[in-house]
């Protein structure tokens, strides 16, 4: 499909084998997918891929990671690609990924746009990643249709009734406290797997990067703006390394009633969570520009915060929305049988960081007024 200009409708494109090195330029694809499977290396550049309520219907068993474009133990790359759900204007039509990678593959994403797709971006499960220049736009479930909604809280074991996420199946995404869309989303990447996140703008997603279990991915140098939930959320003793990035409460654009609603937090760190928060800038949060709940022990170091300034009521409702959508009993205490994260820190300012920097680090107790329970 070198160089050609291609229309398919509802089928999956599977390449097999390291002795195929196929190559796809300039093609429309219509409700299908392409697949990377067995060792073999695939590229795809300046192609089309609109999602359809058809490419949801055909999934199988053998087809766990929803994604318009899939590889499994093989080489895929993606390059200056438009990956969108449905019209890519009212709501997405399907509950499918845009990009999914697991069981050590390769992938290069890079210098395409992703919108409203409405099981996410890019997945990435025990396998390599490089994601440079791109822009993940709309990747959340308020901007799903009613019915891609209902089809994706399914998968993932979601409650339906108040949009949040539950202990899903074990596939990727699934497995996570968050039932929310994500613009990237990393799981099981430790040891001698690289993930790179640099140079991405993130707008309007539930959350624009989650780092999932045994995961520690270098995010770095990109721009966060209008996350619903959270710009960067990590959780299960992830170790990411957070630097040199942008968060900024809203989209700032002409979308008024998007823009306006209201945000989520900066960073958000549960359950273990570890690795570096440093050099970013976070501007125009009126919540926590950063939450770390008391489990956590990332370094926090030389953070910027411009027009931040915490409205208590607002506050309290992102800690409400949040508790609703994760799992409970991860956040009740040990002695009761949960996972012990009962505590958080609230960073808000550079005093506040440096006061708290070596508390949250150490694990040591703090004063009530910076450590909240949860439970009240």
């Amino acid at each position: 499909m070198a160089g050609s200009v291609a229309l398919t409708f509802s089928t999956v494109i599977s390449f097999l084998s390291v002795f195929l090195d196929p190559f796809s330029r300039n093609c429309l694809f219509l409700g299908s997918r392409i697949s990377a499977l067995s060792s073999a290396s695939v590229a795809v550049e300046d192609c089309e891929f609109v999602q359809t309520t058809d490419d949801a219907d055909d999934d199988s068993d053998d087809n766990p990671l929803q994604a318009t474009l899939t590889a499994t133990a093989s080489h895929l790359a993606v390059r200056r690609c438009f990956v969108r759900g449905g019209d890519g204007v009212s709501s997405p039509s399907s509950s499918r990924q845009a990009v999914a990678l697991t069981s050590g593959s390769r992938g290069e994403v890079a210098d395409s746009l992703i919108l409203r797709c409405g099981g996410g971006g890019v997945a990435c499960a025990a396998s390599d990643l490089a994601c440079a220049g791109n822009i993940l736009s709309d990747c959340a479930t308020r901007l799903c249709s009613p019915a891609a909604l209902m089809e994706l809280l399914s998968l993932r074991g979601g409650v339906v009734e108040n949009g949040g996420g539950g202990h899903g199946s074990g596939e990727v995404e699934k497995e996570e406290t968050l039932g929310f869309c994500t613009g990237i989303s990393v799981r099981e990447t430790g040891g001698d797997r690289k993930v790179s996140v640099t140079g991405n703008l993130f707008v309007r997603c539930d959350v624009g990067l989650h780092s999932g279990k045994d995961s520690s991915p270098a995010v770095r140098a990109n721009a966060f703006r209008g996350s619903f939930s959270a710009g960067v959320f990590a959780e299960f003793g992830a170790k990411p390394n957070i630097v040199d990035n942008e968060f900024a409460a809203t989209a700032r654009d002409s979308r008024q009633a998007l823009s306006s609603s209201p945000s989520g937090l900066g960073v958000l760190l549960v359950l273990g969570s570890r690795g570096m928060v440093g050099r970013n800038i976070f501007s125009g949060f009126s919540v926590s520009p950063i939450l770390c709940f008391a489990s956590c022990r990332p370094l926090l170091t030389g953070n910027s915060f411009s027009g931040v300034q915490v409205d208590r009521r607002r506050q309290e409702a992102v800690e409400g929305r949040m508790r609703a959508s994760f799992r409970r009993d991860l956040f009740e205490a040990k002695e009761n049988g949960g996972g012990g994260d009962a505590r958080f820190y609230i960073v808000d300012s550079e005093k506040c960081e440096k006061e708290l920097r070596d508390v949250i680090l150490r694990g040591e107790e703090e004063d009530k007024k910076s450590v909240k329970d949860t439970r009240e």
